[in-house]
């Protein structure tokens, strides 16, 4: 039986989206939010920072987490299949008895519950009683190419913290002018917008110069716009069977 895991499903694992209040200033003290093209979100976490300003301020912490869909069944490899059938023959001769012995589950009870697992060490147990290197061999290399074809991966690759400034009561802004120091001169704004009182957009607007270097900032260039939003949670089934994090 197929485990149909969503997006929806592992952000509701993983995250909470709660809404917060320092004095008269909303703020997001830990949100969740999604890209409406596809199953990576954002987690804010912020907190009022004790730096004397004008406006209020909050210090955010930022990550983002993707979770890929499975990859496509990878090719049958022969020549590595070979490789391993020699191997696993020189560990057999080393000790047979030994080797046998303890090849695969003892008994009925040391398998797991029904489903692919299961499977799996049904036809190792069978290869295993039959003395059978070469159907082994073939049997774990199945299972691999089933597990990689049927496994989402969840990443958290990019973290970040930023100071906001509040400009009204839903709205919190940074403002990165453009800096000398900075790669191909990049300027951002980014704005976290309260849309109810646990519900937040993030939006990123990136804007660089046009520049003489064709190569390394040419696709940079321009104005980029990145928003994540409460709005665009929703479920996706992504075919998986296994989660790999």
């Amino acid at each position: 039986m197929r485990t149909v895991t969503t997006v929806g499903a592992i952000a509701a694992g993983l995250f909470m989206c709660v809404g917060a209040r320092a004095t008269d200033d909303d703020y997001p003290r830990l949100a969740t939010m999604s890209l409406a093209s596809g199953p990576r979100q954002i987690q804010v976490s912020c907190e009022p920072t004790k730096q004397s300003s004008p406006r209020p301020r909050i210090h955010c912490k930022f990550t983002t987490v993707d979770v890929s869909a499975p990859s496509p069944l990878p090719a049958i490899d022969e020549k590595e299949i070979a490789a391993a059938v020699a191997r696993m023959q020189a560990q057999v001769r080393k000790d047979p008895v030994t080797f046998w012995k303890t090849c695969g589950p003892s008994s009925e009870s040391d398998l797991p519950p029904d489903g692919p697992d299961r499977k799996f060490w049904e036809a190792v147990g069978a290869a295993c009683r039959a003395h059978d290197v070469t159907q082994l061999v073939q049997v774990q290399a199945d299972y691999d190419r089933q597990y990689k074809a049927h496994t989402c991966r969840i990443s958290q690759w990019k973290a970040w913290a930023q100071d906001f400034e509040q400009v009204d009561t839903t709205t919190w802004v940074a403002n990165s002018g453009p800096n000398d120091d900075v790669l191909c001169h990049v300027s951002s704004v980014q704005t976290l917008s309260r849309q109810s009182p646990m519900l937040w957009k993030y939006t990123s607007v990136e804007t660089a110069p046009d520049t003489t270097d064709k190569t390394l900032c040419a696709a940079v260039q321009g104005t980029h716009v990145t928003e994540y939003s409460w709005r665009n949670a929703r479920t996706r089934d992504l075919g998986c069977t296994y989660l790999d994090l």
